[in-house]
């Protein structure tokens, strides 16, 4: 170990570039066809912005192919009243930009 500061273009790095750049592209489409994020697209984005935050990416990768997807919600989560508040694009895209590092 040399005590150097990892290059900015580590793996971590690229790999969290990577998604938010996926979630941005979701974002955008929603924006293209005029409609906000669905239940399902709206809690599976929402994860994955916790997932990179909590730097787990293979789970955030999977949580944003769920939201592409439209997979069902947990069982868990699919009956609870607070999944009924759906965040909007722009409150996905100010997490998203708080995670950047970009605050508006």
């Amino acid at each position: 170990m040399t005590g150097l500061a990892e290059p900015a273009t580590s793996d971590q790095e690229l790999s969290r570039a990577a998604l938010a750049q996926r979630i941005s592209k979701l974002l955008a489409a929603l924006e293209r066809a005029k409609r906000q994020p669905n239940r399902r697209e709206a809690y599976h984005l929402r994860e994955a912005l916790e997932m990179i935050e909590n730097e787990r990416y293979v789970d955030a990768e999977a949580a944003v192919i769920k939201a592409e997807h439209l997979a069902p919600l947990p069982a868990h989560v699919a009956k609870l009243v607070p999944t009924n508040n759906v965040w909007g694009i722009k409150q996905i895209r100010e997490a998203l930009d708080r995670l950047e590092g970009r605050e508006q």
